[in-house]
């Protein structure tokens, strides 16, 4: 089960602070999988150059709580959640990320957090004609960036799999 984070599709319902509502939210979710028979989760972890989980590259995502930058209440964090709770229920937890995408509308170009690696080093940065913004796949220190960040996640937690999902490139325009 593909679980997207993206514009509040899946998870969070809504974006918000509150460790409750993102627990209680996602153990309806693993609850759902397990009483399905399905025995793997591919949770999106990075949808948007931004994390869900706590990170020392990318900040906090706005589709989390609402504000790029802004971590959950009470040092909650979703994707070990999400682990230590997939796997009590015999479910394996994939990270999915999507390496390129830093906003999913150029309406976001001005809400990315101080410490946002676009924002730290625009020269990574291309934008296509939408206005949106992508990582450079071309670029090397793209994808140092992406690889790191792909580290961190399996050095820091137990997750099963980490999946790189991106068909969003900007355009020739």
């Amino acid at each position: 089960v593909w679980v997207s984070t993206v514009a509040n599709i899946d998870y969070p319902s809504r974006q918000t602070t509150n460790s409750e509502i993102l627990k209680s939210e996602m153990i309806e979710i693993l609850d759902n999988c397990k009483s399905m028979g399905f025995n793997a989760v591919f949770s999106q972890v990075r949808p948007c150059g931004d994390a869900f989980y706590n990170s020392s590259v990318f900040p906090w995502s706005k589709y989390l709580t609402g504000t790029q930058g802004i971590a959950p209440d009470n040092g909650f964090d979703p994707l070990r959640f999400a682990v230590e709770e997939a796997h009590n229920r015999g479910i394996q937890l994939h990270a999915w990320i999507n390496p390129y995408r830093i906003t999913n509308s150029s309406s976001d170009n001005n809400k990315l957090a101080s410490n946002n690696p676009a924002v730290l080093n625009p020269g990574l940065v291309l934008t296509d004609s939408n206005g949106k913004m992508y990582y450079n796949p071309g670029d090397s220190a793209s994808i140092d960036l992406i690889v790191n960040g792909a580290v961190e996640i399996v050095e820091n937690y137990d997750v099963d799999g980490i999946h790189m999902d991106d068909y969003f490139y900007p355009d020739a325009s």
